[in-house]
């Protein structure tokens, strides 16, 4: 029922200005809509003083699906064998889950219903896919995958609830935590006060998970509705629902509301210390839901190669990079020992802010974007008369995970009260909290699956003369508008970034719509490639056949070619002169497969082993590298810091086993050494290491040997 909206900045696209704008004068009233455009600001200059009607028209491009998108398929599969057992599920899922029993599982009445309609599921998704044409080029759309999801239904139905079955225990833990302290009879009145407050928060939270907050009504409206919550879990097709979202809890009078967002966009809105406005409210993103079991138990560990950003979540031991096929080492790579999924964040209300706090906001955040190819995967070139001017790596249903490092310019993690869950964001602690009870470099993270195509021009192309630099940023932009033009796709559902460095560097481009846009398998055809590249010379002013720049163009970079409300941080880098005759170059571009090449797979063992022994500081080392691949063991990573708080290198590891090799020479029989040795070693130990030390005046077989049982080797 509102009847004006005022927007203290102009948005970033029409899309986010009409649904911005359509929340006053939906009862059918005039509405008053006042967009404010800040001064130096470009972005909203630019749409001020030339662009004005393009922002306020209203025109919106449709949404698009890729749909045969497997896991889009799959939950319109699941939705049809969830119907056909006719079971109308209750609004709340307290309802549907036994939260008498252990674990919350299904009531069992319901459990015992479901199963008793297989052969309808089967025979309804066999005649999908018979019935639809374009499915018929989906490799993966086999009978027994459509066996394996109807059969497995009950299951994912099942683990579909799993997260809510998680923030439900939170939350009893921390009502039983605050009731605990409340009873406690030596408490001041300032922690019985605090604790009061933490458990009616508890209370309120539980109510929301239950679909039932008093001052609410019961329906549809709450991302706890048994039907929308399933679609955010991608059980059900959830077109107008991130899937697996971020959450931030936040209080509106007596009551708590949840707000979901996608988890690339929940990552930053919902990051440590940022400002949510909600019900005419500020609310500041204070900490985490703490998990049941201890936030120590959530932090996982990633390798993350800098040279090009591939991903190692289980820190797989190669000493070739798969992504860029170059040694991996404490240089080249890092191992990130605090990752932290986020899931669920907390709010508190906040009328104001501290000066230091908005100076680091107002940096924004330094947020990494790393890969991981998945089964699947192809190569190809754009070439031109023989020459491959760009290599492009196509990667459907990759891992994708974004990494929030830190405050810009900083990249130093966060600190974490561990028993609280709140981060904090200040030099000093706040009152009542030890420097030592924080856990540092913690780096919230969301993962997801997406198509993404990896592109690299070759190293001609970089060496035309033009700043690298603005190379990349241009050739990145001019790329990621051609896609959006070409194949009418919305900025949202299309990201493109510049990951890595030197050798290793390359453009991203990620589907991030839910289910897909099918840009990826476009690209793979010439006459799509070529379609794309007109339309990115046509955003950067020049005239395909020609060659020659409109008469309307731009010096450099503008809003109507490369520049956008994202990359406002970039604007000296962008100059569409820098990649003009590259993008002439790309318009005639054959799309072709170099020659059945496979993308980078891991390097052989022969050559890893060699590399590792040209990276030994010793005789000794090499002697032991000699000794282990004799013995069959796997190669471990070389120079490595295990941790990255200590100061510690052992001279090989082995992070799947945590543990660490250190292979002493006659020099670490010094008394100074050998005290040195001890604190180090023992600082790993600490920690869960194994530390394995192989001495120089004993038989290295026979020490391999003692240790192969020990490892499992």
């Amino acid at each position: 029922d509102l009847h004006s909206v005022h927007l203290r900045n102009v948005p970033p696209n029409a899309a986010n200005y009409a649904q911005r704008a359509g929340r006053a004068g939906r009862s059918g009233r005039a509405a008053l809509v006042l967009a404010f455009a800040a001064y130096g600001n470009r972005h909203d200059q630019y749409f001020f003083d030339e662009r004005r009607p393009e922002m306020i028209a209203g025109a919106v491009e449709p949404a698009k699906l890729e749909l045969k998108h497997q896991e889009l398929v799959q939950a319109h599969i699941q939705s049809n064998w969830l119907s056909r057992h006719e079971l109308p599920l209750d609004s709340s899922i307290a309802n549907i889950l036994d939260l008498d029993q252990e674990g919350y599982p299904l009531r069992a009445e319901l459990a015992q219903q479901l199963g008793g309609a297989r052969e309808q599921a089967l025979a309804d998704a066999r005649a999908l896919a018979a019935r639809e044409r374009r499915f018929r080029d989906a490799a993966w759309l086999t009978d027994d995958w459509i066996v394996q999801v109807v059969d497995e239904a009950p299951t994912a139905f099942d683990q579909s609830f799993q997260r809510w079955r998680d923030l439900y225990r939170q939350a009893v833990a921390a009502a039983e935590r605050a009731g605990h302290v409340e009873l406690k009879p030596h408490t001041t009145r300032e922690q019985r006060e605090r604790a009061a407050r933490q458990r009616r928060e508890a209370l309120r939270e539980l109510a929301l998970l239950r679909n039932e907050q008093p001052n609410r009504r019961r329906g549809e409206d709450s991302d706890f509705y048994s039907y929308r919550y399933l679609a955010g879990e991608g059980f059900l097709p959830g077109y107008n629902f991130p899937r697996l979202p971020v959450r931030a809890f936040v209080r509106a009078g007596d009551d708590l509301y949840s707000i979901s967002r996608s988890r690339p966009i929940g990552l930053t809105e919902f990051g440590p210390g940022n400002t949510i406005y909600y019900e005419g409210r500020k609310h500041r993103v204070s900490g985490i839901t703490l998990p049941v079991e201890g936030v120590q138990q959530a932090f996982q560990q990633a390798r993350l190669c800098d040279l090009c950003g591939y991903l190692y979540p289980d820190q797989s031991a190669l000493e070739i990079c798969d992504g860029c096929d170059q040694p991996l080492s404490a240089q080249t790579s890092q191992l990130q020992t605090r990752l932290l999924p986020l899931t669920a964040v907390r709010t508190q209300v906040r009328e104001g802010i501290t000066s230091e706090e908005e100076q680091r906001l107002r940096s924004g955040y330094d947020v990494g974007i790393h890969y991981r190819f998945g089964d699947s995967k192809l190569t190809k070139q754009a070439v031109v008369d023989g020459d491959p001017l760009l290599t492009l790596r196509f990667g459907p249903q990759a891992l994708v995970w974004q990494i929030n490092n830190g405050i810009n310019y900083e990249n130093s993690g966060y600190r974490l009260d561990p028993e609280s869950g709140r981060w904090e964001l200040s030099k000093e602690p706040r009152q009542g909290v030890s420097p030592d009870q924080l856990i540092s470099n913690v780096r919230p993270f969301v993962a997801g699956e997406h198509n993404l195509i990896v592109i690299r021009p070759s190293a001609a192309v970089l060496s035309n003369g033009r700043q690298p630099e603005a190379v990349w940023a241009s050739l990145r932009e001019a790329l990621r508008r051609g896609v959006e033009r070409a194949f009418r796709v919305e900025a949202q559902e299309l990201t493109a970034h510049l990951v890595g460095e030197g050798d290793g560097q390359c453009i991203l481009l990620i589907e991030m719509a839910e289910g897909g846009a099918g840009v990826w398998e476009r690209l793979q055809k010439t006459s799509d490639f070529q379609r794309a590249v007109q339309q990115a010379l046509l955003a950067c002013h020049i005239d395909p056949e020609t060659g020659k720049d409109k008469p309307d163009a731009c010096e450099s970079a503008c809003y109507r070619c490369l520049m956008s409300y994202a990359n406002q941080n970039e604007r000296v880098l962008l100059d569409r002169r820098a990649i003009r005759q590259l993008l002439l170059d790309l318009v005639n571009a054959e799309i072709v497969d170099p020659g059945g090449a496979p993308l980078a797979l891991p390097a052989p063992r022969a050559r890893q082993f060699e590399q590792l022994r040209s990276i030994c500081d010793s005789q000794l080392e090499q002697q032991f590298v000699d000794e282990i691949e004799a013995a069959g063991w796997p190669l471990p990573l070389g120079q490595d810091r295990p941790v990255a708080e200590l100061y510690v290198q052992p001279d090989f590891t082995y992070p799947d086993q945590m543990a660490a090799v250190f292979v002493d020479g006659p020099h670490h029989d010094e008394p100074q050494v050998q005290a040195e040795d001890a604190v180090k070693r023992m600082d790993l130990e600490d920690l869960g290491w194994r530390v394995i030390v192989i001495r120089y005046d004993r038989p290295l077989a026979e020490q391999v040997a003692e240790w192969t049982p020990k490892l499992g080797f």
